[in-house]
Parts: structure tokens; sequence; C-alpha cells
């Protein structure tokens, strides 16, 4: 319930430098959302804002819209995905971009789509304001584990797979994260944009990582995985 949302925020404090809202998906709110992000902007005014959402309801020109007088440069929409979304969420996107707001991209590379990550990236480069394309390894938890077959694929064959989308992006200025992925799956040129993705209790090391020399470095592998 907003109230309750609104009774969190009250307890954060006025310099908090960051909050992000998450779910399930935000939106679902609907004005609840907006009314969370105005409270939070006024109760917490140092804060930078990240919204984590599949984009689908910003489709919405006037919903969209109202996000664009509220959130500011230093706030972050970061789109994720949703089955059957395509066409709304870059609608939503293309509205989204009429604000200030920085626009972030989380791609979750996997058997059904590691092929076309290069296309996908190339895509990205024709829509505005995309600041920030984050590629994401399996948690294999949930669904991901009901359809292993058909979504698992190797962290070292998944990290391959970005690098040629990795280079247009960087090309392009466009700042990148590599999520849940060890260091040992990914080429050393790339390590700086390997990222501290996995909560701490959700961490793991096979026993080969025992004698690595890079382990204290190294933000493992997910305990489900």
């Amino acid at each position: 319930p907003v109230d309750e949302l609104k009774m969190q925020l009250r307890y954060f404090g006025t310099d908090i430098p960051h909050i992000t809202i998450t779910g399930g998906e935000p939106t679902l709110l609907k004005q609840g959302l907006l009314e969370v992000v105005q409270y939070a902007k006024e109760q917490c005014p140092s804060a930078e804002i990240l919204i984590l959402t599949n984009g689908r309801t910003f489709s919405v020109a006037p919903y969209a819209q109202a996000f664009n007088r509220i959130l500011i440069t230093q706030d972050q929409i970061a789109i994720t995905q949703a089955q059957g979304s395509f066409a709304q969420t870059i609608q939503g996107l293309r509205t989204l971009a009429q604000g200030t707001m920085r626009i972030e991209i989380r791609i979750v590379v996997s058997k059904l789509n590691y092929r076309d990550i290069s296309n996908i990236v190339e895509l990205l480069l024709t829509l505005p304001r995309i600041t920030v394309v984050n590629f994401i390894a399996l948690e294999m938890c949930g669904n991901a584990i009901k359809n292993r077959e058909q979504v698992w694929i190797d962290y070292p064959e998944a990290a391959a797979a970005c690098e040629a989308g990795i280079e247009k992006l960087v090309s392009a200025g466009i700042d990148i994260g590599l999520y849940n992925f060890p260091l040992c799956a990914v080429k050393h040129k790339y390590w700086t944009l390997c990222r501290d993705s996995i909560s701490d209790y959700k961490i793991r090391y096979t026993p080969v990582c025992e004698s690595c020399k890079v382990k204290s470095i190294c933000y493992g592998v997910f305990n489900s995985t």
C-alpha cells in the first residue's frame, strides 16, 4: 500500500544518497507510484532515484510524461523485460526520452537471446537517452530452473556473446556493466565492467576458487547456480 511505502520513506533520513524502487513491477501501483516517487523526493531531497521496471506502462503517454515532470537528470529508470512487451516498451522508451532522466537497459543473457546480443545493442543505439546498458547472467532459481534446458547458458559463453555488443556500446560512449559474472568467465580486458551485484547471502564459491589468486576481488556466483 502507498501509505506503507510512505511510512518506510519517513525512516530513511533526509541525507540518504540513493533509493531503488523495484518489485515485482512497481508501475502496477499506477498513480500510486507517482505519489511514492514524489514523496521520496520531498522526504529525501538528496537521493537519486532508480526505478526498475519492464517499461510497458510508459507506452501510455500521459503516465510517462508525469514521470518526465518529476524525475530529473540525476534520476534513472532501468528497463527490464516482460513477455510480449516489445512494442509497448519501445514506445515507452521513446516517450520517456522526452524527459531529462537517464535510461538504463538490462539484458538478461540466456540461450534464448545470446546469439542476438549484438543485434539488440544495434537496436538500442537507435533509441534516444539510453545512458547505461547492463548485461545480466542468469540466476538459476524459480522459472529459470523449471526451464533450464531452454534458458541456461554457461557463464563463459554468455560473457563471450556480449563482447561485440560491449565494443559497440563503448564506441557510442554508453556505460556498461556485467552483472552476476565471476571473473573467470570474463576476458581480463572486461574485468573493470564486472559489478558487485549479488547479495552477500547469495554468494558462493566453488572448491577450485580457493586457490584462485583473484578470489578477493571476484564476486562469485549465486548459491542457487
